[in-house]
Parts: C-alpha cells; sequence; structure tokens
C-alpha cells in the first residue's frame, strides 16, 4: 500500500497544488471513459471481425479462402488480423457488446496511462500534458471503433514507452528491451500497423547507433556498449518474430497487394487528408495542427543532437499524408516526442509559471466537467462535432444499423428461404455477425477488385444491371439506408427506385425509417409476399413519387389503408410512416 502511495505521489507530482493535479487527473480519466464509452454505429468492419473469430473458435483452424461470401466463395483470403478477431470474440462471447466497449476503454485508458507516465518522468506540468492530450483523443476519435487499429494504438504508445525508457532511464537490465519481441509477435498477429512500429524500432536503433558512433572513444563505456547490444538484439528478435504467423512471409505480400486495390478509392479512410471533402473535419484539422507544429521536434534534435525525435516525425509524417486512416497513428506516435520537445521549447520561467499555475489547472479542469457533462448527453457529437449517429452508451446504434429489419428476416426464415442476397456494403459484416449459416454478396473485406466492380454495376444500375441479376440468380435484396430521413438522394438513383417500380419483378415486404427488404417474386416467397407485400405505402414512394401515392389512395383506398395501418402498427414511432399517415389524412 505504502509503494502504491508512493508511485501516485511521484506521479502527481509534489508542487505546492498538486491536490489540484489528482483532481485534474481524475477528470482526464473520467472523460477518457466516457468518451470511448459510444454505441456501435457506422463501422461494420466490427461484425465482419467477430464473424470472422467466431468461424476460427469454432471450426479450429484459420481459413485461407473466403468462407462468408457467395460469390467470393473460394477466393484467396488471409485474415492477417485473426489474433484480434479470436480475442474480441471471446471478448463478446463473455460480456457481449458491453464488455468489447470496456476494453476498448481499458485500452484507451492505457495508451494515455503510457503518456501520462512517461510524460511525468520529463517534469512537464500536469496541465499542459492533460490539455494537449484533449485534443489528442479528438484528434484520434473516428478511429475508436472496435477494430484491430486499436491494436496498433496500444501497441505503438507502448513501444515509444519502452524506447524513451531504455533512452532516458536505463539502468543496465537487459528486460527493458526484450519486452519488444513479445509485443511485436501479439501485434503481427493483429494488425498490419506492426510494420509501421518495426520502422519505428529500426529508426530509434539507427539513431542509438549514430550517436554511439559520434561518441569521443573515452565516453563508450561498457554500458552503453551494452545497451546497444541489447537494443541490436531485441530489434533482430522483433524482425524474426513478424515471420510468426499463419502465412509467414505471404501475409505481407498479400497485405501489400490488397492495399493497391483500384475500389479503395472509394473508401473514404483512404483518401488523402488533404482532400477537399474531407480537409475541413475536426480530425484532419487537429492532424495539420501536429503536423505542421511537430517541426519543433527538428528543432529539439538539433538544439540537443537527438536525431531520433525529428526522424520519427519526418517517416511518420511522410505515412500519414497518404490516407486519413493513418493520421490517428500519426498524432499518437509523435505526441510523446512532440511534447517533449515542446516543454524544451518554453522552459523559461515565465511560461512554467503560467504552465504550473493554479488557474491553468482549474481552467483545464472546468473544461473536462464541461466535456463530461455535454458528453454525457451527446451534446458534444450532435452540436459541436455534427455526428447525428454517434451516441454515449454500449450495444449497437439501432438508428444507425437496421436491427429492425434483421429481426424481421430472422422471424419470417427469408435468409433461409432465399441463398443469394443482394446487399449493400455497408452492412455485409453485420449480415454475416447475425446469420451464420447464410452468405452475403459482399463486405468491407476488399477481397478483389472484380466483386467491388460487379456490386457497383448493379447498385448502381449501369448497363446490363438486370442480366446479373438473373446470372447471379439474386432472389432477395437487403438495403441500409440510415440517413434516410436526413437526405433521400440516395436511393433516387441506386436500385431501390428500380425495385421500387410496379413493371418488375420485386416485392417490397419490408421497409422503415433506414432500411429495404425487396424479394423475388417466385414461388417460394409466395407466402411472404402474401402476408407482408408493400404495395403502395412506401418511403420511395412519398418521397420521390407522392403524387402516385396519392392518388393510389383515391383509387385503391382499401389496399393502401392496410398497408397503412399494418405498416403503422409494426413501427407506430416511424418518422416516414407517421408522416405518410397524416399526408393522407389531409387528403381524405
Amino acid at each position: 500500500m505504502y509503494e502504491v502511495k508512493k508511485k501516485l505521489n511521484n506521479f502527481i507530482g509534489n508542487e505546492k497544488y498538486s491536490v489540484f493535479n489528482l483532481l485534474l487527473l481524475i477528470s482526464f480519466f473520467a472523460f477518457i471513459s466516457l468518451i470511448t464509452t459510444f454505441k456501435f454505429f457506422q463501422d461494420d468492419d466490427i461484425f465482419w471481425h467477430l464473424a470472422t473469430g467466431r468461424y476460427i473458435v469454432q471450426s479450429g483452424h484459420i481459413p485461407s479462402a473466403d468462407v462468408f461470401g457467395f460469390v467470393t466463395y473460394g477466393t484467396k483470403w488471409i485474415p492477417f488480423e485473426w489474433g484480434w478477431d479470436v480475442m474480441t470474440y471471446l471478448i463478446y462471447s463473455i460480456g457481449g457488446f458491453y464488455l468489447l466497449s470496456v476494453f476498448r476503454t481499458i485500452l484507451i485508458v492505457s495508451v494515455f496511462l503510457f503518456i501520462l507516465n512517461l510524460l511525468r518522468k520529463q517534469n512537464l506540468s500536469f496541465s499542459s500534458i492533460i490539455a494537449f492530450s484533449v485534443l489528442l483523443i479528438f484528434g484520434i476519435l473516428t478511429r475508436l471503433s472496435v477494430r484491430p487499429q486499436l491494436a496498433t494504438f496500444f501497441f505503438s504508445v507502448l513501444l515509444i514507452y519502452i524506447l524513451y525508457n531504455n533512452k532516458y532511464f536505463y539502468t543496465g537490465k537487459k528486460s527493458v528491451m526484450y519486452i519488444a519481441p513479445v509485443l511485436f509477435l501479439l501485434w503481427a498477429n493483429m494488425h498490419m500497423g506492426v510494420l509501421l512500429g518495426i520502422l519505428i524500432f529500426a529508426i530509434y536503433l539507427i539513431s542509438e547507433l549514430i550517436n554511439f558512433f559520434l561518441l569521443p572513444k573515452e565516453n563508450k563505456t561498457n554500458d552503453i556498449k551494452c545497451k546497444i547490444k541489447f537494443l541490436l538484439i531485441a530489434f533482430l528478435l522483433s524482425l524474426f518474430v513478424l515471420l510468426l504467423n499463419p502465412n509467414f512471409i505471404d501475409t505481407y505480400i498479400y497485405t501489400f497487394k490488397h492495399t493497391q486495390m483500384d475500389l479503395l478509392e472509394q473508401i473514404n479512410e483512404w483518401k488523402s487528408p488533404f482532400s477537399p471533402s474531407v480537409i475541413t473535419n475536426y480530425n484532419v484539422i487537429i492532424y495539420i495542427f501536429f503536423l505542421i507544429t511537430g517541426i519543433i521536434t527538428i528543432y529539439y534534435s538539433i538544439r540537443k543532437k537527438d536525431f531520433f525525435p525529428a526522424l520519427i516525425y519526418i517517416s511518420v509524417g511522410i505515412y500519414s499524408i497518404q490516407a486519413i486512416r493513418f493520421i490517428s497513428d500519426f498524432m499518437l506516435i509523435i505526441f510523446v516526442p512532440w511534447m517533449i520537445a515542446l516543454g524544451f521549447l518554453i522552459d523559461k520561467p515565465v511560461p512554467n509559471k503560467i504552465f504550473k499555475s493554479i488557474y491553468l489547472k482549474c481552467l483545464v479542469t472546468a473544461l473536462l466537467i464541461f466535456l463530461i457533462i455535454n458528453i454525457y448527453d451527446n451534446t458534444v457529437y450532435k452540436k459541436y462535432l455534427g455526428n447525428y449517429f454517434r451516441e454515449t452508451g454500449f450495444g449497437i446504434n439501432e438508428k444507425f444499423f437496421p436491427k429492425a429489419m434483421f429481426d424481421f428476416i430472422n422471424k419470417e426464415n427469408i435468409n433461409n428461404i432465399g441463398q443469394r442476397p443482394f446487399n449493400n456494403l455497408r452492412i455485409g459484416g453485420y449480415f454475416i455477425w447475425n446469420y451464420q449459416e447464410s452468405k452475403n454478396f459482399i463486405d468491407s473485406r476488399n477481397l478483389n477488385d472484380s466483386v467491388y466492380s460487379l456490386y457497383k454495376n448493379i447498385e448502381s444500375k449501369k448497363y446490363g444491371f438486370e442480366y446479373l441479376l438473373e446470372k447471379l440468380d439474386i432472389d432477395y435484396m437487403i438495403f441500409s439506408i440510415p440517413y434516410l430521413t436526413i437526405s433521400a438522394s440516395e436511393i433516387e438513383h441506386n436500385i431501390i427506385s428500380y425495385l421500387s417500380e410496379e413493371k418488375t419483378n420485386w416485392k417490397l415486404v419490408y421497409w422503415d425509417d433506414r432500411s429495404f427488404l425487396f424479394v423475388k417474386n417466385i414461388p417460394k416467397f409466395r407466402d411472404i409476399i402474401s402476408n407482408f407485400e408493400y404495395k403502395y405505402v412506401s418511403s420511395y414512394n412519398f418521397i420521390f413519387r407522392k403524387k402516385y401515392l396519392d392518388d393510389k389512395y383515391l383509387s385503391e383506398r382499401l389496399q393502401v389503408t392496410a398497408e397503412l395501418r399494418r405498416k403503422l402498427l409494426d413501427d407506430p414511432n416511424g418518422v416516414i410512416i407517421n408522416n405518410i399517415a397524416e399526408n393522407l389524412k389531409k387528403i381524405y
């Protein structure tokens, strides 16, 4: 107990107002815990990762070809993040989505514990560390879904922690650097961000070797030589364990080919952070702030004759400008050297007095309390960040994912009556997670360009799409449009507009404020169509063919009224169906 208290005192510091540091620390981690506790939304990848983990655990082997799609079945697929998939599925098996959310929070809290501990060892003030850490957490917020990149966030910061401890607090013990190979072994089986990690390690090794060779001969003590020796051995072992994965070098070849696919140009997270469509996003603005101000690490490196911060800034900075998905890695990795460089830059009596003042501590604490209150009721997300679907809480956000439609599919056994669905891309993973025995059309694993091209030809109604539907023997279609009540332009131009026409051989049997389910008008769906068809009352007709719906209400009142009542009973709080009801009342 005494040791714990001693470590806490050392961590908080012996400043005059250290009690305020404790309040600041409590407020900060309460803020981190709350901002990482949000419902699952937008990221469909979560579900196919869980489905992969389930498949591996239940089958006892890691697949080498696709097992989830009927179009892509048997296509080469290396699930190089299998370790993450298995781990998160086992966590889910114990505590469901609730425990997965807690796991995410634990990882991010650990990341910031490493950062705070390291920066406190550099004697930086609590106020400055926490104030800029708040900026950092908003910078990486969009990447905090429960996906394998969290492994890279955790391991990259842990690696920085190990390297800086080795650099500044080496005591001659061997253990500090031998943690690295274990770290890389786990990392290599969870996320390909491990390649960024080995680059960081290589840069550190090079910078330490340069420093060593620049030392005068008389300063090259046995301790320094041992330090370099241990470092070199740890690096070589870390390099070796990268191959200790189910597919050895083929894992990295496959990953490289995966990143060369043309379809990645269509995915938002693979766009350049300087693209006009994303450059004004809050996370990109924060990234640009760190990218520009990161130049202080070069100044620090020159003044301190320490090459590591500058080399990290330049190399990871070049890496980050390639795609939005890399900017969070950059901010996390550069944060410690950036803060150390900032501390060096402002190491003057007046700035130090300001950063250690009670007023700044109180100001930062007040900011954290404000954020906690406004994150809890989602004001920060909806009012300040403009994100309609991010909500504090646990489980799946049913405003985004079409749980009600999937419940209907399950209840009416549609996924077993039909065998060859066409689903839109944003719910492919959600489909295979919910229907273990069924196969989807596509998901965001992006197995190859040809299946994506096939998908776009059908989804966008390109020439010959009707022939493709027949050739592929598609028997039911499911679509999720979570933004339907905000903007319906998407369905005006995609295949939903075709499926909604009377002359087609497709019948709408379920719809709500965010989804559509069409089945093919064939004998096996006869009962489903008879019981559930919406011939006239639909969101598409109301939004884009309102006059048609009004006319049908006058000429086919019994049918329209029956569909209206059925939908109101099924979805009494639905925005669109209630608007339809109000509109038809006016006509009557």
